[in-house]
């Protein structure tokens, strides 16, 4: 169909780094030529770990190899930047039992929306379709008095009927601030978890989402089927069709910072933005950014000081390098090193600085090496898989009968961030000149 569609749509004003617990803020725009007419303008926080490896297993037979993946969600949160219609991110495969906000994705059952201190607010269970219209698996309201911030029970209807199933959630007002300036206070519905509902599949399980609406006048879920959400808002093309939406969320505490092994495993996080077009393939567009932690997270275990090591290494300097007759070497001089962390922990861009010794006992001078290495254990479908990499290295003269002692402050090496290496992968579109 020839449906007008947007000229630029981009996302501007995030940092390329943050930390847990910070702020992210930026915002969306979107330009036109004609007006346009969508269901609402959305916007996603994503985090997501991949692992895809090739496991080599032996057997009687021989040999075998076979690819094997894994996925794993840190983080996804949704935001309706227009329109009316707030939603929480689809749970495949949840069931007749759904639980939002696990301990390592708190936010699946956020939904913020703009409305007034009296309106009732729709809630709707519904169940993701791929090829048809979504359905409805039950539905309630939330009433103005239902708003206190403490957890509530909503028993569910369906076409005006009672319907098995419960809704669990809780609703306060909260403050918003944009661009470090107040907003109009924000409804803030947090889904725990729906129980007891009915499959809407009679092969697969229910693809489970919950919706959240403004509606326009009181109405009661037991006696008829609630009012339909608002079908389309309209961007207009007048006044040069540059429309700004501005963003705010707020990272859980508790996230794993950024990591790329290589292009199949990683960690990486990031912006998504789309315009949701009625039975057309939405136009999105995305920003990467990097979590690097600064500081270490209440579930990891606090870093504890290393006791310093005595001269354990003893290595005879011998001459030639490579004997052919024992009676050919000769002790020179002993080397002796005890070289050690003062901490058993960091994060990126801490300085790893070694304390201890280094003496040469010879008539040679000798260079001391230090590396960083990262180990990584991957996981997928009950396989393991460890990859190392080295990400740098430092040498230090030692001359001959002398002892190198060793610094934090001068023998150090420091961990890199985790840079974003893959905007090729996201297919960035182009943005304006001066942006």
């Amino acid at each position: 169909r020839n449906r007008p569609m947007a000229d630029r749509f981009y996302i501007t004003g995030m940092k390329p780094s943050y930390a847990p617990g910070e702020t992210v803020e930026g915002a969306v725009h979107i330009a036109t030529s004609k007006d346009l007419d969508c269901r609402a303008i959305r916007l996603k926080l994503v985090g997501a770990g991949n692992a895809k490896f090739v496991h080599h297993r032996k057997g009687r037979n021989g040999t075998t190899s076979e690819t094997v993946t894994n996925e794993f969600n840190y983080l996804e949160e949704w935001r309706t930047l227009l329109g009316d219609l707030g939603k929480t991110v689809v749970i495949y495969g949840g069931g007749s039992n759904v639980v939002f906000g696990t301990p390592w994705a708190l936010n699946e059952g956020l939904i913020v929306l703009k409305a007034a201190s009296h309106e009732t607010i729709a809630i709707r269970v519904k169940d993701h379709n791929l090829l048809k219209k979504d359905s409805v698996i039950g539905e309630a309201i939330l009433l103005p008095s239902n708003i206190t911030g403490t957890p509530i029970s909503l028993s569910l209807h369906r076409d005006g009927k009672n319907e098995q199933g419960e809704l669990c959630l809780s609703a306060r007002w909260r403050a918003a601030m944009y661009n470090n300036e107040p907003s109009a206070p924000e409804l803030e519905i947090t889904v725990f978890h729906v129980s007891n509902l009915k499959n809407d599949h009679w092969v697969t399980n229910n693809d489970v989402y919950v919706e959240a609406y403004r509606l326009p006048s009181p109405a009661d879920p037991a006696a008829a089927a609630l009012p339909e959400p608002p079908a389309t808002v309209r961007l207009p093309a007048s006044g040069g069709g540059e429309h700004v939406f501005p963003f705010q969320f707020t990272l859980p505490a508790d996230l794993p910072p950024s990591a790329e092994i290589n292009q199949d495993c990683h960690v990486r996080y990031y912006a998504e933005a789309n315009i949701d077009l009625a039975w057309e393939v939405d136009p999105t567009c995305k920003q990467p950014f990097t979590l690097a932690r600064t500081t270490f997270a209440s579930n990891w275990p606090e870093p504890v000081k290393n006791e310093q090591a005595a001269p354990t290494a003893t290595n005879p300097a011998c001459f030639p390098p490579f004997c052919c007759f024992p009676l050919c070497c000769v002790n020179l001089g002993d080397v002796l090193l005890s070289a050690g962390l003062p901490k058993t922990g960091y994060v990126a861009g801490e300085r790893a600085g070694l304390t201890g010794q280094a003496q040469n006992g010879t008539d040679k001078a000798l260079k001391l090496t230090m590396k960083l290495k990262r180990v990584a254990t991957l996981r997928a479908r009950g396989c393991t898989m460890l990859s190392s990499a080295e990400l740098g290295s430092a040498t230090f003269d030692v001359a001959p009968k002398q002892t190198l002692t060793l610094s934090p402050d001068q023998h150090f090496l420091v961990l890199p961030d985790a840079p974003p290496t893959f905007d090729g992968d996201l297919r960035l579109p182009p943005r304006p000149a001066g942006i």
